[in-house]
Formats: C-alpha cells, structure tokens, sequence
C-alpha cells in the first residue's frame, strides 16, 4: 500500500497548496483521472472509517476506487477485508478473484482466500490457500500459523503440530509461532490433553530452556501424566536457576514424595519453609512427613510454623488430627476449637477443609463429650452430605448405643453406595444389625466384613457375637480368640472367652505386647 500512500499524500499536499481537484486538471489523460479519482475515493473511505466510524461508507468508497485502479492490489485486498468482516464471503470471493489475474502470486491474497474459505467452512479449499501461502513466503510464520489453526479445528493436533514444526524450520523470526505454540499448549491443558501439551512445551523448551514460565508448565505437564522423572528433571534444572522460587521448591518436595524418595522430599519442603515470603504449606507437608518417621519432629515443626502463623486454621487442624492420631483427644478438641474460632475471623472468612466436622465430631466423642461429638458430625453431613466417613462413625455410634437404629441404617445404606467394599462399613451394617435382633442378616454381613478384613479385631469380636446369638459356640470362640491375639488390651473379649473356659493369660502371652483397641468409628 506504500505505493497508494505516498500517491495519497501527494494529493493532499495538491489540495493544500491551492492546486483545485485533480480531476478539474485538463492535461491529466483519461487513466491519470481515473488513478486521481480513485486515490479521492481512496482518502473519503480513510476520513469515514478513521474518523467518521462510517464502515459501510468506507467500504464503498474503497469499492469504488478498486473498479477505478484494479491494478492496486492493497485496494483491492483492503475492499475483500472488508466484505469478510461483513461475513459477505461470496463478494469478498469475487474481489480475490479480480485481484488474482494481476497478482497470482500474492501470498497476501491466498492468505484471505484462505480465511473466506475457512469461514465458510470450506476446509479443504482453506488448507490448499495456506499450503499455497506457504509456498509463495515460507519465511513469513502467518501461513503456518493459519494452517495449524485450521487443523486443529479439524481435529488433527498432530498435522497442527507437524504446520508449526515446518513453520519453526523456514521461518527466521517466528515469534508469532512460537506464540500461537505456547496458546495451543494451554488450550491443549486445559482441556486435559496432557500428551498434546507436553509436545507444544518441549518444542518450546528446547528453543528457550531458561524460560521459567516453560519450565513451570512443561513439569507441570510431566506431573500429570505420572511422568515424575522428567518433571523433576525440569524442575531441578528450575531450581539451579531459581533457587529462592519456593513455588519450585514445593513442587520438587511433592513430585518426591509421590516417587516414595521422602529424604529428598523433606530437603526440598525444608528449603521451600526457608524461602521468603514464608508460607505455611511447606510446614504441613514436613510435619505430615514426619508424622510416619519421628512424630516428635512432626510437633517440633507444627510449633515453628505456628509461631509464624499464630492464626492458621490449616495449621490447628493439622494439629488436631496429630494429637488425635497420639490418643491426645482433649488436646485435639483444643487445636480444632482454634482452627474454627480463627477460620472465622479470617477476612474473608477461611473455608475449613471438608473432613474437619468429621474429625473435630470424633475427638469430642473419644474425649468423653459424645452428644457435641453428634452434633458436629451432623454439621460435617449438613456442609458435606456425602462424607461417608462421617456416615459410618453415627451410624457406629447409635448401633453401639442401641438408638436410632433405622436412621442409623439408612446413613450406613447411603455409606456404603458411595463406597461399598469398605471393610469398615459392612461391619457397621451388620452390627446395626446385630442390635436389631437380625442375626442371620448380621452373620452374612460380619462374614463379608471379615473377608475385606481379616485381621480386624472389632469384626472378629462382632462375628463372635453373632455366631454365639445362632448357637454356634465354637466358631464363636474361635473369632474371638483371634480378635484378642490382634487386640490383646480388649478386656470385654477376654471375658467372653473366660466364660467359656479358655485360658486368657495364655492366649495373651502367645498374642505378644498389647495393642490399642481401634477407634470406635475407624
């Protein structure tokens, strides 16, 4: 258009310095005229679409000028744009065509035969333009670009890929590939086509390694696929670049303990606590780590980060659920009363994890305060009604105390369609079972639960009871001799067993050390 643009301000320094209109010269010869008519109707279209918004005029007046200069091809490209943004396709067709016998080789051109082709849903004809474009100005990304998103459309991310691949090769400046290659790689993660990403990150990754946004997203991509090797890989390669990026750090200390190395996941969650701005999670996830290896050390660290957060409802609820797991119930009906109190003093107000209601119930009802224990596992089901955990432990609950029994059935009913070879569950259906007075339905159901768990001593000792209620001492005797060689503290087995004459001293000393009774509701 440079050609236009400078007949375009020739014209108007004409007008300018007093010369008349063109058209009124009489020494201009007949194409002169129309090349001058052309280049006023040309300045009209510019004055209404710059400055008037007058699109529709602007396209008449650019028509016009085309019929009078069909030679100018950015004109006559200007007059196609035009009617394809109009969505009038089979006159912006036809221009293209005009401008085609004095321009065959356009690439400018075919790239809009392309773009009218593709919007009337011509794909075969579309990709013939781009291929064409592509011929004509290889070194030129916008053809690639054009061919790859029509592809896509079509459902052939490796024939997208395979465009862009070309494009990367031929093209010495392909930013606008590159970057249509970073959008196609999110696009492809969020719709969880995590193979396809990964191919647009690596092709990335290997121009520009040091990219921190690539590496994060490349590992990222890594992560989901369950490739935890190369995703550390990158995230390593990150971490030498970056070594104060807590959020590398974090991810390295997580992507090792899913790969079950928890000494390499500790240094890097301890260097992720030790990066500012501090953060609490990393705390979290080394007292959670500790917990399986020296819980001293998982309370030694919960203590460091609650000096950094004093008001952290994660943290007391972390808190809470460790001194749970150690028997420290009051202590625990402690931490999980703060973890509440400061959630909702946060502004905006803190949302607690969905299983607290659950666990702060429990501890309250292993501390001795069972009706604040409903309650809260009530207010658990009432946020989350589909906590199946919190199900189960009422349900447990009312058939050990012998109450509710059909609301406790159907909680255990509903328990169990959300998760039914628990173990756990059924022994709670047969036991509210049990307690109905059903004891052939008990025994069915305490057999199932004894075969999903066999070295369960709460299941063995229901069996027991069961087998004894259908006369059927001796199997009985025999359940319960297994529930105390697993659970030798349970005095209420041995007693069962001494009233049926079997040396209970003996069968504790062949048990071993004693053992905690489980929870009630485990």
């Amino acid at each position: 258009m440079r050609a236009l643009a400078s007949k375009l301000a020739l014209f108007l320094v004409l007008l300018l310095s007093g010369c008349g209109t063109i058209r009124d010269r009489a020494d201009l010869s007949p194409a002169d005229r129309d090349r001058a008519e052309a280049l006023a109707r040309y300045s009209q279209g510019l004055i209404l679409e710059e400055f008037s918004g007058d699109a529709d005029g602007a396209l008449r007046q650019y028509a016009k000028a085309a019929e009078l200069d069909p030679a100018e091809l950015p004109l006559l490209l200007r007059v196609a744009i035009g009617h394809l943004v109009r969505k009038e396709h089979d006159e912006a067709l036809r221009v293209l065509r005009t401008a085609e016998r004095e321009h065959p080789e356009s690439a400018q051109l075919h790239l809009l035969y392309g773009l009218t082709y593709q919007a009337l849903k011509r794909t075969a004809s579309a990709e013939r333009a781009y291929r064409r474009v592509i011929r004509l100005d290889p070194a030129e990304p916008d053809g690639y670009v054009r061919l790859a998103s029509l592809l896509l459309g079509t459902d052939r991310p490796g024939r997208a890929l395979a465009a862009v691949d070309e494009g990367l090769r031929a093209a010495p400046e392909p930013f606008e590939l590159l970057r249509f290659l970073e959008s196609l790689g999110r696009l492809f993660l969020l719709n969880h086509q995590y193979d396809e990403a990964i191919g647009c990150f690596e092709r990335l990754h290997e121009r520009d390694g040091e990219n921190p946004t690539l590496q994060d997203l490349l590992a990222r991509c890594y992560a989901l696929t369950g490739r935890r090797g190369p995703a550390i890989e990158v995230l390593l390669k990150a971490a030498a670049q970056r070594p104060q990026d807590a959020l590398v750090l974090y991810s390295l200390g997580e992507l090792y303990e899913e790969d079950g190395r928890l000494d390499q996941a500790i240094e890097y969650f301890t260097r992720a606590s030790r990066t500012p701005p501090p953060r609490a999670a990393p705390y979290l996830r080394l007292a959670h780590l500790y917990m399986r290896r020296e819980p001293a050390k998982a309370s030694a660290t919960l203590a460091e980060a609650l000096q950094q957060f004093p008001e952290d409802p994660l943290l007391y609820t972390y808190l809470g659920l460790m001194d749970s797991q150690a028997g420290r119930y009051a202590e625990a009906v402690r931490a999980f009363e703060k973890a509440e109190r400061y959630a909702a003093a946060a502004q905006p107000r803190a949302d607690l994890v969905p299983l607290f209601y659950y666990w702060f119930g429990a501890a309250c009802e292993r501390s001795g305060d069972p009706a604040r224990g409903e309650q809260l596992l009530a207010r658990c089901l009432e946020l989350h009604p589909e906590t199946h955990e919190a199900l189960n432990y009422l349900a447990y609950l009312w058939a050990e105390k012998g109450v509710n029994l059909d609301r406790a059935l159907e909680y255990i009913a509903r328990a169990l369609k959300l998760e039914p070879d628990e173990g756990a569950y059924v022994d709670t259906l047969g036991w509210i079972h049990f307690r109905n007075g059903q004891f052939e339905e008990a025994l069915k159901e305490l057999r199932r639960a004894h075969a999903l768990l066999p070295d369960d001593p709460t299941v063995a000792d229901h069996l027991g009871d069961a087998l004894r209620e259908l006369r059927q001492g001796g199997e009985a005797v025999t359940f319960w001799k297994r529930s105390l060689r697993l659970d030798p503290a349970n005095d209420g087995v041995a007693e069962k067993l001494r009233r049926m004459g079997v040396d209970v001293e003996a069968l504790r000393r062949e048990a071993g050390p004693k053992r905690p009774a489980p929870d009630a509701g485990r």
